[in-house]
């Protein structure tokens, strides 16, 4: 069994791009000949770029990273990592070309990361940061075409954060592969999402998704991402604990405007995930809130007219949108439909 790695180059000679230092990279294994990827792999360069089209796996990559429900700005800064272009590159060479102490550094990086012997490690690619270079070694071309797309997502990831980890990078690699080979699988979908948010610093990713999948369940079927409407009470895990956070019982219950203070419901989402182990929301949600993200509702009084506090609050609605981990924030609607404010979180 061997391992197939993926790498990061960081230093090229002018003409052959021959790695002199390297480090980051995935892997994965190949048996009888046959390859298989682990996570990913990273080298070096041929001296004429390849186009769109030449790079098997691209076109599926891409395909992928469009019809994943994130929001805009991680999507394009995604893409804008894969995209061949005049300052994203990607080269075919051959194994001759990729320096042999860096190989050798490569491979023991690997074995140790692994648990495997070095003889069992295999080099796919490299990627050097700096000039956006992906080599493609002969091994890459091997793969079938979601390895392949695997392994390109793994070099793209070392360009969204060259600071990254292995560990990190394969995590992404293994999920975002297995989401490849089922796009039907709401795990897999919900389990990059994960993966990616901690990796881009937005932990929210997978929370929208999971609630629209919670709420329409044909969405990864229909790839139908827009907007769903929820109550506002299935957010604060229930009708009771909504009154207990927006409302004050002393002894009979008592709702005036939302107290402007953070909310923090870290403790009634972990009760309510324990309680519904398949709900997708309250999983995702409980997910989020292993960090302390609290949240505050700004509401409107204008149009409340003469319908009374506590009616009002729970005939409010949260509309929930693919962009709203950009903005951390979810807009409130009435029973009519009108807008009447926002339920926003805090980092």
């Amino acid at each position: 069994m061997k391992i197939l790695i993926g790498v990061c180059v960081l230093l090229f000679s002018v003409n052959i791009f021959a790695a002199k230092e390297v480090q980051n990279g995935g892997g994965g294994t190949s048996q009888d000949g046959s390859y298989q990827t682990f996570g990913s792999a990273r080298i070096s360069v041929d001296k004429d770029p390849l186009g769109f089209y030449a790079v098997p796996g691209l076109s599926l990559l891409t395909d992928r990273i469009l019809r994943m429900p994130l929001p805009e700005n991680v999507k394009g800064e995604l893409l804008a990592a894969i995209t061949p272009s005049l300052a994203r590159n990607y080269h075919q060479i051959s194994s001759d070309k990729f320096d042999p102490d860096a190989r050798r550094n490569l491979v023991a990086i690997y074995a140790k990361l692994l648990n495997v012997s070095s003889d069992n490690v295999v080099i796919f690619a490299v990627t050097e940061p700096k000039t956006k270079k992906t080599m493609l070694l002969p091994e890459f071309f091997r793969l079938n075409e979601i390895e392949q797309a695997a392994i390109l997502f793994h070099e793209a990831l070392w360009l969204v954060n060259p600071s990254a980890t292995y560990e990190q990078i394969i995590d992404i690699e293994q999920a975002a592969q297995a989401h490849f080979q089922e796009p039907a699988s709401k795990t897999h979908l919900l389990r990059v999402l994960y993966a990616l948010g901690v990796f881009v610093h937005q932990p929210m990713l997978p929370l929208v998704p999971a609630i629209i999948l919670q709420y329409r369940p044909d969405s990864i079927l229909d790839e139908d991402w827009s907007p769903v409407i929820i109550p506002m009470d299935d957010f604060f895990g229930g009708f009771e604990e909504l009154d207990r956070f927006l409302c004050k019982k002393n002894p009979k219950m008592n709702c005036s405007e939302p107290f402007p203070y953070k909310i923090d419901l870290r403790d009634v989402i972990r009760v309510r995930a324990a309680q519904n182990p398949e709900n997708l929301f309250y999983l995702a949600f409980s997910d989020y809130l292993q960090d302390v993200h609290q949240i505050n509702v700004n509401i409107m009084d204008n149009v409340r007219g003469s319908t009374p506090y506590h009616e009002y609050y729970h005939r409010m609605f949260l509309e929930v949108d693919v962009q709203a981990p950009k903005t951390l924030s979810f807009t409130l609607i009435d029973h009519q439909g009108r807008r009447v404010g926002d339920l926003y979180f805090f980092n």
